[in-house]
């Protein structure tokens, strides 16, 4: 007897390794997803949304395209909101400052940092939400956060699924110039816009999910993960959800997650997975009595696991930073 309908993973995954880098741009749900990369990987080896979060395919196009040229339209995505903060079109609110120059140090240090890290990374992962975008009416941007102004301040329209590849399939031949060997995996996220009603959101999805087919079909280097498709159609059950309805829970997430790895981690790296992983749960251990023996006795194993963690993987070829262990 079956309890749920298990989805195939598809073929042709690209195989993350030991030494591979990934970076991923989109959703909160990319941004769970690349915690949880980091949480696996060696350290320095992911970069999960260097923008914030991103929803729209064609604002993460744009700031895509923006490091591959190196730079970003500062004098138009900049600007002074009614809450008396200066924001970015096309970054989230982690960015706004009080003062135009603060906002835009935070958007250049992290944009350098990107435009370094993309250069050498293997696996782009990128997450669309929602093909309802937002042009700015004076700048013509399509913002990536409307942070909060008014709804005049914008037209909206939705992008078909035609736009959607005409705009990737280009921008993904650059990035091919850049790292030939670089592998993309489109994936769409499984939470719900309300806001558009059931049947409005369900039909962004649709577009988002003819674009990446589109784009996947035209060239071996591009992959779909059917991250949405795990969380509404084989999880199919509101336990699977956050207190909201919407938001996928971390137990959703973390069977999303593990989807993931058996997909596309290799057979080192999951070991180092395994190793990593434990670590980082006995450093969140919070003891009741720090005093005790048995607490002392703990952390003395602890140290010892750590040093067979270091020497183990050092000499499997990474380095100090790689296995400096965060948490």
């Amino acid at each position: 007897m079956k309890f749920t309908t298990p989805t195939t993973l598809p073929s042709g995954a690209p195989r993350i390794g030991l030494h591979s880098r990934v970076m991923l741009l989109g959703s909160c749900f990319a941004e769970g997803v690349g915690q949880r990369l980091k949480d696996n990987l060696p350290e320095g080896h992911v970069m999960s949304n260097p923008f914030g979060v991103l929803y729209n395919p064609m604002s993460i196009a744009t700031v895509l395209s923006g490091l591959l040229d190196g730079h970003l339209p500062t004098e138009t995505m900049l600007f002074a909101g009614t809450d008396r903060l200066w924001h970015s079109l096309l970054h989230d609110g982690s960015f706004s400052a009080a003062s135009k120059s603060e906002c835009l140090d935070k958007i250049e240090r992290q944009f350098e940092a990107a435009c370094h890290f993309l250069r050498k990374t293997d696996v782009l992962c990128l997450t669309w939400g929602t093909s309802m975008c937002y042009r700015h009416k004076v700048t013509g941007l399509i913002a990536a956060n409307c942070h909060k102004q008014p709804a005049i301040t914008f037209d909206s329209f939705d992008s078909t699924a035609e736009e959607i590849a005409a705009i990737y399939k280009p921008l993904l031949n650059r990035l091919w110039q850049l790292r030939p060997d670089l592998k993309v995996v489109l994936t769409v996220s499984p939470y719900r816009y309300l806001k558009y009603g059931l049947h409005g959101s369900a039909l962004t999805k649709a577009r988002l999910l003819l674009a990446a087919d589109a784009i996947e079909k035209s060239t071996d280097a591009v992959c779909y993960f059917p991250a949405y498709e795990i969380v509404t159609d084989e999880l199919r059950d509101y336990r699977f959800y956050a207190a909201d309805m919407v938001h996928p829970s971390e137990q959703a997430a973390d069977y999303v997650f593990e989807q993931f790895k058996t997909w596309c981690f290799s057979e080192d790296l999951s070991a180092f997975a395994k190793d990593k992983t434990a670590l980082l749960r006995a450093r969140q251990h919070r003891p009741l009595h720090p005093d005790s023996p048995a607490y002392r006795d703990f952390v003395t194993s602890m140290a010892a696991a750590q040093a067979v963690f270091y020497e183990d993987w050092r000499n499997k070829g990474l380095n100090k930073e790689e296995t400096t262990i965060i948490g």
